[in-house]
């Protein structure tokens, strides 16, 4: 592939559970590495979820770029799925026969996460998406008919903070499922783990990140309607909460 970087790349997936899985795809934002959203990796097939964590790549020649723009994270999403894809049919693969084909998301952070809506206004054949402070200044959503989740930082983030991540919502059309969470003393990477609390802006917020990220994909990725009821109740530290989701 040309579109993701194979030489910084893993598939994270569940050992001791039972197949078919679901997958998805994950993407890092500008100048940043596969590192800063691997967390996403361990703690999402702890659920049962395949995920595929990468670098980006320079779409031409295939050498490592970190500087790719939104829409080719998009195109680098797909291919990653791709990838999975083949994974289930390649003799060798720990994966083979393990997939769910047809249960596949994509989520990325700040550009990565601007990616994310573009492949899922472009792919309407996805079950779930997540956006992690999505960076997007050409927001054009509105064949977006893929669930889609958005977390935002507030005015601490810089970059991707308010309006965007309101703007990028109201671009979504109303019959999508999609919620917008924006946390209160968020920052620009404060989605970005599930796990670590490194970028938390309290006590509660990467526990939260964990359960609206993870509901959301079994919610909609699993179609797990037991999930269903962590997505209805609005966390005490959301200085914005949006929801089409009942």
């Amino acid at each position: 592939t040309m579109l993701y970087d194979v030489n910084n790349a893993h598939i994270y997936y569940p050992v001791g559970a039972t197949a078919p899985f679901a997958a998805i795809s994950i993407v890092p934002g500008f100048t940043a590495a596969e590192s800063s959203i691997a967390d996403w990796g361990p703690f999402l097939a702890s659920w049962g979820i395949v995920v595929l964590t990468f670098g980006t790549s320079n779409p031409t020649t295939g050498a490592s770029d970190t500087s790719i723009l939104p829409p080719a994270r998009a195109d680098a999403l797909i291919d990653a799925l791709k990838t999975l894809t083949g994974e289930n049919t390649r003799s060798a693969s720990p994966l083979k026969g393990q997939l769910d084909t047809a249960r596949q998301g994509v989520a990325g952070w700040s550009m990565g996460g601007g990616g994310t809506l573009i492949a899922a206004s472009a792919h309407p054949e996805l079950k779930a998406a997540f956006g992690m402070e999505p960076w997007n200044t050409s927001i054009a959503y509105m064949m977006d008919t893929v669930p889609s989740l958005i977390f935002s930082g507030d005015s601490n983030d810089g970059l991707a903070g308010p309006p965007m991540g309101q703007n990028q919502y109201m671009s979504i059309p109303a019959t999508t499922p999609k919620i917008l969470y924006e946390i209160k003393g968020g920052n620009h990477e404060v989605s970005t783990s599930p796990t670590s609390q490194m970028f938390a802006a309290d006590a509660n917020s990467t526990a939260n990140v964990a359960r609206f990220g993870l509901s959301w994909l079994k919610t909609f990725l699993e179609c797990d309607t037991r999930f269903r009821q962590f997505l209805l109740v609005k966390p005490a530290d959301a200085t914005e909460f949006d929801t089409t989701v009942m």
